[in-house]
């Protein structure tokens, strides 16, 4: 993710100031700076399967049930059918 010290000093700067209230943000890029290697591992394929199927995330789908549609739309989609990372 951080390429370079610059990049990561900008990934952290907008963190800190766009989302300072997601927790543990700046611990992550920490991290990942600190393992050099961390973006050269294959993406586990449970976490490929959520990502997915939330950037696949349709409104219109016709698979959605009544229950899951409206005010209630995004819960089974950004869980993932109870797929967790």
């Amino acid at each position: 993710m951080c390429n370079s010290a610059a990049n990561y000093i900008i990934y952290t700067g907008i963190f800190m100031l766009d989302f300072p209230l997601v927790p543990f943000t700046i611990d992550l890029l920490n991290a990942m700076e600190e393992t050099p290697d961390f973006k050269n591992r294959q993406t586990p394929l449970l976490t490929a399967t959520f990502l997915s199927q939330i950037e696949n995330a349709n409104l219109n789908s016709p698979d959605i049930s009544e229950d899951d549609s409206g005010s209630s739309w995004g819960h089974l989609q950004f869980t993932s059918r109870n797929m967790s990372i």
